[in-house]
């Protein structure tokens, strides 16, 4: 067994949420409803650094779209019971991808309870030079030069043999999941976790190919996000840099779009120019949307992000993970997405793209 570590049809207006959680029906009930426009010209916002867009989350949406889950727009948003314990019922490969460098790995065990039996392999990729403390049990510990952060970490992994289902079955399984995640616990509740986290970020994947951990998720207009330009570095959360310091910008690389073209990135999950987003570093993905792209993409990433330790590639990657991993909207999903008159972030900086509220 090997676990690596790393929806929708059209319902009636009076679909029943019996099947939200709590959790989903607040969100849900807390926006307003949306005006019906075309898609073809969509409106755009500007905004000040700082200011933050009210989601594209809304109870018509998900009316609308999804009867069975909750949609592959919500990448992070636990699945219907029902639907969780069905799709946790199939999973029979789990395997963890560990970016580490100087946190201590006890909170792993927490946040994986009641998964160990699935879990077949654990990879712990050290860059700091930094003693690995309680990593996972069985973990391999293998020391990579400290460039390029988590995103470099998770394309170097891509790029090499260490998924052997995948080199054995080049169609993948949509059963046997990679969690990809850092060393930080942040985003986890590692105090009372009993697995719930684990499991609602792996049965995700399934649904989605792709489940993000980061409850901010959000789908970008992507010509829009190809303009994304990054202003500064990034500090550690809880902890120091340790890598050589290079110039954070990269001047062959002015915004996204460049450096998506010079990598020749092309997202599968588009829509009518509809991609999700996921940031924060840790999402789970399905070996059969990893052996939907060629090996060649993923060495090409990890070159690039080979150039330093705090490099605005970095941030570039990490706004592609979805866009190439994720499952694509229907074109019934985009047209009720457009239908609903979002508007395009015209933020000037990280947010650049997102659609949002009117």
């Amino acid at each position: 067994m090997v676990i690596v570590i790393l929806v929708s049809t059209i319902s009636a207006k009076s679909a029943s949420f019996q099947n939200l959680t709590s959790s989903q029906t607040t969100i849900i009930n807390s926006f307003p409803k949306f005006r019906r426009v075309s898609y073809d010209d969509p409106k755009t916002v500007d905004l000040k650094v700082g200011e933050i867009p009210v989601p594209f989350f809304d109870d018509e949406y998900i009316n609308i779209i999804e009867k069975r889950s909750i949609s592959s727009l919500f990448h992070h948003l636990p699945l219907p019971p029902n639907t969780r314990s069905d799709i946790l019922s199939k999973i029979h490969d789990v395997s963890l991808v560990i970016s580490h460098c100087d946190h201590p790995l006890s909170w792993v065990r927490n946040i994986t309870k009641g998964y160990e039996n699935l879990i077949s392999k654990v990879w712990v990729f050290t860059k700091c030079g930094k003693e690995v403390i309680d990593a996972p049990l069985n973990a391999e510990i293998i020391v990579l030069p400290n460039v390029g952060r988590c995103d470099h970490t998770y394309s170097h992994w891509l790029s090499g043999s260490y998924l052997l289902n995948h080199e054995m079955n080049p169609i993948g399984s949509p059963y046997a999941i990679i969690v990809f995640m850092k060393d930080t616990d942040y985003m986890f509740n590692t105090q009372n976790d009993d697995g719930q986290e684990f499991g609602d970020l792996i049965s995700l994947a399934v649904a989605n190919g792709l489940g993000c951990k980061r409850v901010d998720i959000n789908l970008h207009y992507y010509e829009t996000l190809r303009l994304l330009e990054y202003y500064g570095g990034y500090t550690r959360k809880g902890g120091g840099n340790f890598g050589e310091e290079v110039p954070f910008h990269n001047d062959t690389f002015p915004n996204l779009g460049k450096w998506a073209d010079y990598i020749q990135i092309h997202p599968t999950a588009i829509t009518q120019n509809i991609v999700p987003v996921c940031c924060g570093g840790v999402w789970a993905v399905t070996s059969r949307q990893i052996a939907k792209h060629p090996k060649e993409l993923w060495r090409a990433i990890a070159e690039s992000l080979s150039r330093g330790d705090n490099i605005v590639e970095g941030h570039y990657a990490e706004r592609l993970w979805a866009p190439l991993l994720s499952k694509p909207l229907s074109e019934e999903s985009a047209n009720a997405v457009w239908g609903m008159n979002p508007i395009v972030s015209r933020e000037p900086f990280f947010l650049l793209g997102m659609l949002t509220l009117p």
